[in-house]
């Protein structure tokens, strides 16, 4: 969640935040996303997480990495199939190349597919099978000794602009050329015929911000969002089924959460903040992890309600500003009120205890009136909260004594009542 870290947002005040929608500043928001998710810190803590992966792989003893290896769980087909796919890909690049020729000699072209070879546009109608496989080819890492990756890119971007290629496909094509011609020394690595499974969900998570950013708002086509969203799924789904080796760029469940929470916060300052409800994106986004929670993803929504338990710590839960309270807040009010209820009610044991001296008064109630603002933005605020509050305060017998009972009710007490002057005054 870049939006999370108040030292963040030290160039960037709330006021402006919601002005991103309204304007063209694809470039300047596409740099702001990058520039957080390129930190890999965790938000909140001022610990950094860049040392996941690595402790990650050194937690995998030699007995594990032996089992891995023998499973072989390949992300998509073998590499071997590659070249099979760039030699069918080659006659539709020279379909493409002639076709271009021939609209310019014409003056140019009137449709937007004139350039699109027909037998590509079939192969997405009619044979999506072939088209994977057609994709795959067209997308690839381009290698050193490759004369063609400029026409590549140049079809990918025409297909791109018909939403037949979702956007992290797209900036991760343009990415590795660009740092092809550069000469950096990512570059210099052994020929590859697919990214790696960080690099796409790193691109994936950031290209859903960005593609709110573009949006057209006179336009209900969401296309963009919806291929983009479609990706990330696969992306996903690759990366829970995929087997890491030794030396493998593969990220730990902590940094995908922390990536997610990020994209989810950064979809909220895209869309602007004075919206109350939920965007498109944003339900997307969470559906992806909590919805159909299905065994191989549990290891990365798990981590994700870890995430937020940290956040809600004693040694971190006064950090949060206004606007980080938001962006929680926004994601806490699509979950389940139960499952909310239990992640708060742990908070308050933790900041009642004797060892937190006035811990969480001056940011849970304003979390909290922020969650049932959102969650009841149209119902009785006052009515959902004693609900709620009732919710948070049952089990606590059976975990804390009679000491630390006592001060945990005295605590929820002025928790509630200040959260009950907010949501009864906080607007006016």
């Amino acid at each position: 969640m870049a939006a999370f870290r108040e030292s963040n947002f030290s160039t960037t005040s709330e006021s402006n935040l919601n002005s991103f929608s309204h304007q063209n500043s694809e470039d300047s928001i596409h740099n702001f996303i990058r520039f957080h998710i390129n930190r890999v810190s965790s938000p909140f803590l001022n610990h950094e997480i860049t040392c996941y992966q690595e402790e990650f792989q050194n937690s995998l003893s030699d007995e594990t990495h032996q089992k891995l290896d023998s499973l072989k769980i390949p992300i998509h087909k073998s590499l071997t199939d590659v070249s099979q796919d760039i030699k069918a890909l080659e006659p539709h690049l020279d379909a493409y190349q002639r076709l271009v020729r021939e609209n310019n000699m014409m003056g140019g072209y009137v449709d937007a597919t004139d350039n699109i070879p027909p037998q590509i546009l079939r192969a997405i109608r009619y044979f999506p099978h072939k088209w994977t496989s057609l994709k795959r080819a067209l997308l690839r890492p381009p290698s050193m000794d490759e004369v063609g990756s400029a026409i590549r890119l140049k079809l990918a971007r025409e297909l791109y602009i018909q939403n037949m290629i979702s956007t992290p496909e797209i900036r991760l094509l343009e990415q590795a050329i660009d740092e092809l011609k550069s000469g950096r020394p990512k570059c210099n690595k052994r020929p590859r015929d697919e990214y790696s499974i960080y690099e796409q969900l790193k691109m994936a998570l950031t290209s859903l911000p960005l593609d709110i950013v573009s949006l057209d708002k006179s336009n209900s086509d969401n296309a963009k969002i919806t291929n983009s969203v479609h990706h990330l799924k696969e992306v996903i789904h690759d990366y829970c089924q995929y087997s890491p080796a030794p030396g493998d760029d593969y990220p730990p469940p902590e940094l995908v959460a922390e990536w997610s929470l990020q994209a989810f916060s950064s979809i909220i300052i895209s869309s602007g903040i004075s919206d109350i409800t939920q965007t498109e994106a944003e339900v997307h986004l969470y559906q992806i992890f909590f919805d159909d929670e299905e065994s191989k993803i549990l290891k990365i929504s798990s981590a994700i309600r870890n995430r937020i338990q940290e956040i809600l710590h004693p040694d971190s839960v006064d950090d949060l500003s206004d606007l980080n309270i938001l962006c929680l807040s926004r994601f806490l009010s699509l979950m389940n009120a139960d499952e909310v209820a239990s992640i708060i009610r742990r908070c308050l044991i933790l900041c009642s205890s004797d060892r937190c001296v006035s811990v969480g008064f001056t940011t849970i109630p304003k979390l909290l009136a922020s969650y049932i603002s959102i969650v009841h933005h149209n119902l009785g605020k006052l009515s959902f909260q004693e609900t709620f509050q009732s919710l948070v305060e049952t089990q606590v017998e059976s975990e804390l004594d009679v000491i630390n009972l006592k001060r945990f009710n005295a605590f929820c007490k002025n928790i509630f009542q200040s959260c009950d002057f907010i949501l009864e005054f906080g607007g006016q």
